[in-house]
């Protein structure tokens, strides 16, 4: 059982010597034990004031009035039970993370204005690539547009015997057929202009020209109302076809079949709506302009200039064109080249938007510029230009 204070009763532990509650001793104390004395609230009194502790003097210590208690744990709690020692705390000091060195900074600074100065050329180059791309573009638009074919439009004569209704034309439904042959020798030139319908021109040994002019569309009146104005002159024939002025169920088209001598000093065709095909045909001077339309070169020779608007051009050149300047033009579509055996050329390709292929044998490389492509090589032992440029297609080279 438990002891308890003598004077109030409070519960005492072992080894107490004090009441924790009033103070009161809880044993008797010698006399060299010296009691507990009680302090002022002010603070220790002087030294005269203090009593010196006599045998009368009972031992025995008070409680400090208010909080000033003789427990500095606990206060004014409640002792009738054991009160653990409250457990310490450990407080740790904040970390603080050291600055940033000045140097670097100063590296971030240079970072930065080179990753400024790279944007600035980056930008610079993309401006210039895109301005030369312009001139470049606009450079061969130029020369592919350049008119290469000069057409002289003759006079609207009276009613021509070409006309439908005359001598010579053949009607069969929706068509009229008028054929006729003129006399033209070698050398002599031959001029077409079509306004819509395909032009096939052959070849021939006969020293005169053969014209088969095919009207299709609308009723028997509304195709003899399109005039096809014939003109011929000294060693010279031409055809002019001109469309119905007043519109309205005309003919759609006029078709043109020719055939010539193999060996003309000019051949001038220009068609705003035709496929012109030719062959055959060893002229000194062959001028072709399409707008559009495909163009087809089969067994060609002589000075070749060629140009389309809007269609492809096939072209197989003659063995006798080793020695005459060939010029192929064209904005939109693609070139095909065939050279014969044994040409000798300075051969210059160049495409805006496109590719080139070039046949390994030739040995002529094809290089990309900013903006398509471009081979310029020697053929043989080089001679007369072959020039092919196209805006926006592809050229290929056979050899």
């Amino acid at each position: 059982m438990a002891e308890r204070c003598n004077s109030c009763g409070a519960e005492l532990f072992t080894g107490q010597q004090f009441c924790r509650a009033c103070g009161t001793p809880t044993r008797q104390f010698s006399s060299e034990e010296l009691p507990t004395q009680m302090l002022p609230p002010g603070g220790r009194e002087p030294q005269q004031q203090q009593q010196q502790p006599t045998a009368q003097t009972p031992l025995a210590t008070s409680p400090l009035p208010g909080r000033d208690t003789s427990d500095p744990v606990y206060g004014a709690a409640d002792y009738s039970r054991y009160q653990p020692p409250a457990a310490p705390q450990r407080v740790t000091a904040p970390v603080v993370a050291p600055p940033a060195p000045p140097a670097r900074r100063r590296s971030h600074a240079w970072l930065y204005a080179a990753l400024g100065l790279l944007l600035f050329f980056a930008g610079a180059s993309v401006v210039a690539g895109l301005f030369f791309m312009n001139r470049q573009a606009q450079r061969i638009t130029k020369t592919v547009m350049r008119p290469n074919v000069k057409m002289p439009m003759p006079p609207m004569p009276p009613p021509h015997p070409m006309d439908t209704g005359a001598a010579g034309t053949e009607i069969s439904g929706e068509q009229s057929v008028i054929t006729k042959t003129y006399p033209l020798a070698k050398g002599g030139s031959f001029a077409l202009r079509n306004f819509s319908g395909d032009i096939t021109v052959e070849g021939w040994d006969e020293q005169q020209a053969e014209v088969k002019i095919i009207k299709s569309g609308g009723g028997d009146a509304k195709r003899a109302a399109v005039h096809v104005v014939q003109e011929e002159g000294a060693n010279r024939l031409a055809f002019n076809s001109m469309p119905e002025k007043t519109g309205g169920g005309g003919a759609r088209e006029v078709r043109y079949v020719v055939k010539l001598p193999r060996n003309l000093r000019e051949l001038e065709i220009v068609s705003i709506n035709s496929n012109v095909e030719l062959s055959g045909v060893h002229s000194a001077s062959i001028s072709i302009n399409v707008q559009r339309g495909n163009i087809e070169l089969d067994d060609v020779s002589g000075t070749v200039n060629s140009r389309t608007t809007k269609g492809n051009t096939t072209v197989v050149l003659a063995e006798s064109a080793k020695g005459a300047p060939q010029v192929f033009n064209g904005i939109h579509g693609n070139i095909e080249l065939e050279l014969s055996p044994g040409t000798n050329a300075e051969l210059k390709a160049e495409t805006v938007d496109g590719d080139i292929e070039i046949d390994e044998d030739l040995q002529i490389k094809v290089e990309q510029r900013v903006m398509g492509q471009q081979a310029v090589g020697r053929v043989g032992a080089g001679g007369q230009p072959i020039v092919v440029k196209v805006v926006s297609g592809n050229i290929k080279i056979k050899s």
